[in-house]
């Protein structure tokens, strides 16, 4: 992240020295004949328009054809109550999962009404927490079922690196890529005038606690989705540390040399790289985060683990029964060690016509099974999906488990409180 100048600093200069050739090039054409020098005028206007096209508006265009709100769920959104605009006024709100770092081109301190989220637009769903996850790697063509680890040329963050010039240390390394968005979002926190604070440690989020009682502000921390970002090097764990990562999930859509993915092709366990990892992890209280892990993982993460595991974003098989969900049984683990599921907005987490429905009925699933301590929000906010709302509409789900007949002090916990107590017991 720290050489993103120098490297943009090449680009503009190997630019100049590409039009300069052209110029010279028109030049040449213009002591030639006039149809020459017409045809070069052309070709250096066609290339510049395809050249702003590609590195500055196409992201943009991706942007949002990937992270859309859906039109056809607001018939479903319900009439929001005097009761919930009230209580949901009062609540500590957390989301666990947003890839809103993944968008370089957008300034996150200002509502551009591009995706998902934006700290204006935090600040306005009275969300008081939000997990800012970082991906580095995504094969093309993805699925739920099966999929190879890609290469560099096959990884599609490797295209996104080059049009949105992450620097040259991008292309090749993830451990790179993960240190430049977690750059990102330290310079959204120094240009946010104070609105959104850094969730680094115990005392951070005590600080944090007291000046948001009487300020309008919200805060973040981060989390890493797929260990392959240390690039088989296990002392990357420290520098993502002293970057700012607090949250670690070992795989994401692909097996890794830390253990399997539930979309993976082998979906295997933790190897012995993956043990040593997530105990280095432990060792620096990071949250040992189990999406998108394969159910060998998830076994041996729960199996090894001194404090609360979390799911930061999924949706559960007895509401939709999909390689994506977690059984039973893993929800039954995640509870046994104290910690929380952030149950998803997004389909295949979720299932049917009414996406709200289903995020309310994965949520009294779980209640029914392991009780409301186990319970959090986990959006996938900017992940490439579409939802039924960004996150200034938290407040249909206060409504909508108001209606379910949850009690307020059970509505507090869903909403955030219970990842306010995860986040307390286990950073530094």
């Amino acid at each position: 992240g720290g050489n993103v100048v120098i490297y943009f600093g090449i680009g503009v200069a190997a630019s100049v020295l590409f039009l300069l050739s052209l110029i010279t090039l028109i030049v040449k054409s213009k002591k030639g004949s006039s149809q020459r020098y017409f045809l070069s005028v052309t070709l250096v206007a066609i290339i510049s328009v395809l050249l702003y096209l590609l590195f500055f508006q196409i992201p943009v265009v991706i942007d949002k054809a990937t992270n859309k709100v859906l039109n056809d769920q607001q018939k479903y959104l319900p009439q929001i109550s005097k009761e919930a605009e009230d209580l949901h006024k009062t609540l500590w709100i957390a989301d666990l999962h947003a890839d809103s770092l993944l968008w370089p081109e957008r300034n996150l301190n200002k509502n551009e009404k591009i995706g998902h989220v934006d700290i204006p637009r935090l600040i306005e769903g009275n969300v008081a927490m939000q997990g800012f996850t970082i991906v580095t790697s995504s094969p093309f063509f993805l699925n739920f079922e099966k999929n190879e680890a890609p290469t560099t040329i096959s990884d599609v963050i490797t295209l996104k690196t080059i049009l949105e010039r992450w620097g040259f240390n991008s292309l090749n390394s993830l451990a790179a890529r993960t240190l430049f968005q977690a750059s990102r979002f330290d310079e959204t926190v120094k240009q946010s005038n104070g609105r959104l604070f850094s969730i680094r440690s115990k005392s951070d989020l005590e600080k944090y606690l007291k000046v948001r009682v009487a300020n309008n502000i919200t805060a973040g921390f981060l989390g890493i989705e797929g260990l392959h970002a240390i690039d088989g090097d296990i002392n990357n764990i420290d520098r993502f540390y002293d970057a700012g990562i607090r949250m670690v999930a070992a795989s994401h859509f692909f097996d890794n040399d830390i253990g399997g993915s539930a979309h993976g092709i082998d979906k295997t366990g933790l190897t012995d790289l993956g043990f040593k990892v997530m105990k280095r992890a432990q060792e620096k209280h990071m949250i040992l985060d189990v999406a998108h892990a394969s159910e060998s993982v998830i076994d041996d993460i729960i199996s090894i683990s001194s404090a609360p595991v979390v799911n930061s974003h999924t949706g559960v098989r007895g509401v939709c029964n999909n390689t994506r969900n977690l059984s039973d049984r893993h929800i039954q683990g995640i509870a046994d060690t104290g910690g929380v599921l952030g149950i998803a907005f997004f389909r295949p987490s979720q299932c049917g016509d009414n996406i709200l429905d289903s995020v309310i009925k994965s949520i009294l699933y779980v209640k029914n099974l392991v009780g409301v301590d186990h319970i959090a929000l986990g959006s996938d906010y900017d992940g490439t999906v579409s939802v039924p709302f960004d996150t200034t509409g938290t407040i249909y789900i206060t409504e909508s488990l108001l209606q379910a007949g949850l009690t307020h002090d059970e509505i507090r916990m869903i909403m955030g409180d219970n990842v306010k107590r995860v986040l307390l017991s286990i950073l530094p």
